[in-house]
């Protein structure tokens, strides 16, 4: 089963950024973007709620995780992070990291 470690373990491997980056407050394009990413990534292969996505990423509120989701499905965010999305989504859908197998976390700490 995909866990909301493991998305961000794979965001965070593909866009060269640290899973505190993704639960942290900046707001940059660069850790946004792939936040936005990792939250519908997250919703859509978790089946997470929002409030539950929202606190992964740094207690954020819900609405935060529901206009990251909107935003996703719209194209709203730069075409360069749109472009990884289907190479993650095949990717974490097969159950497979960049290094190795999903879900070897031993447990997530958020």
């Amino acid at each position: 089963m995909i866990t909301i470690l493991d998305i961000q373990t794979a965001i965070a491997e593909r866009f060269g950024l640290r899973i505190a980056d993704l639960r942290g407050p900046r707001k940059i394009p660069g850790v946004a973007s792939p936040r936005m990413l990792a939250m519908y990534l997250a919703r859509l292969l978790t089946g997470a709620s929002y409030p539950e996505i929202g606190q992964r990423f740094g207690g954020r509120d819900h609405s935060t995780a529901i206009n990251a989701v909107r935003k996703v499905r719209a194209a709203a965010i730069p075409d360069r992070y749109l472009a990884e999305l289907h190479g993650l989504h095949a990717l974490l859908a097969s159950g497979r990291s960049a290094l190795g197998e999903v879900g070897s976390a031993a447990c997530d700490p958020s």
